[in-house]
């Protein structure tokens, strides 16, 4: 069904390393992931990945070694996956559950429609959805996408904010943009928080590929594609209802749509 396109890496803390064995085993078994395409960091990722991980269904693909990934990488790359829908997200992400399928096939169907997701926790907690700040780990799309990004996205996934100068992008190329994150629920496990404190943030302004330097960051606040659907189903509804009546019943109706 989803195409996922990610990073392989041994980091040095062990607690780390197991999160992210863990994130690609949990992938390997899921009836939702056809194929793993995996950017892997050195030949002993690949000899690490043959002795731990019974892939039986040969859902692991190393598409490159050598090498930590762009954006422009993970994009081009999907490129040659054709018609496939594609997942690209980070290495510690794995896909809990799609409670809404008929997503799947939205995205099947419209190549102008791209998903940019926010996580849940390890826990199963929602932090960054509940007090949404625009943090989105995933992008899933119809490959191909149009090539004119490629140029504008030379970075790396464990940058600040780098996801949100891709946001700008796609938006910038006229893409449909939506963040169904309570209907596909991606599940980030990684327990402790320590991060990089040298971490660069570029979306507060920098190069873009036409050597223009600009603030470029987008976000997408939770959404469903079939939102804009809904409000023209009750517009069209209360077009054909008197207008006596039509106050009580845009309440009813929108009553669902109020609390994605």
């Amino acid at each position: 069904m989803i195409d996922i396109i990610t990073s392989f890496y041994l980091p040095q803390d062990l607690e780390r390393r197991n999160g992210i064995t863990k994130t690609l085993q949990i992938n390997i078994r899921s009836e939702l992931v056809s194929n793993i395409h995996l950017f892997v960091d050195t030949t002993e990722c690949v000899s690490y990945l043959e002795d731990n991980f019974d892939d039986k269904e040969n859902k692991i693909v190393i598409c490159c070694v050598g090498k930590q990934p762009e954006y422009s990488d993970l994009f081009s790359y999907a490129n040659t996956l054709s018609n496939r829908v594609c997942m690209i997200c980070n290495s510690d992400i794995y896909i809990l559950s799609i409670k809404k399928i008929e997503l799947i096939k939205h995205i099947d169907n419209n190549r102008n429609v791209i998903f940019a997701i926010t996580r849940h926790e390890f826990d199963y907690s929602s932090p960054q959805i509940r007090s949404f700040i625009g943090s989105h780990d995933a992008f899933i799309f119809k490959s191909p996408i149009n090539t004119d990004l490629l140029n504008h996205i030379h970075f790396k996934q464990n940058l600040w904010g780098s996801e949100n100068v891709v946001i700008f992008e796609l938006n910038k190329l006229g893409y449909n943009l939506y963040n169904p994150c309570k209907d596909i629920v991606i599940i980030h496990l990684h327990v402790n928080e320590n991060r990089d404190p040298n971490r660069m943030r570029i979306n507060k302004g920098g190069v873009d590929g036409d050597g223009v330097y600009k603030r470029r960051s987008g976000l997408v606040f939770p959404s469903s594609p079939f939102d804009y659907f809904y409000k023209r189903l009750v517009r069209e509804y209360k077009a054909s209802i008197p207008k006596y009546f039509r106050k009580i019943s845009s309440k009813v109706m929108f009553s669902r749509h109020k609390n994605y």
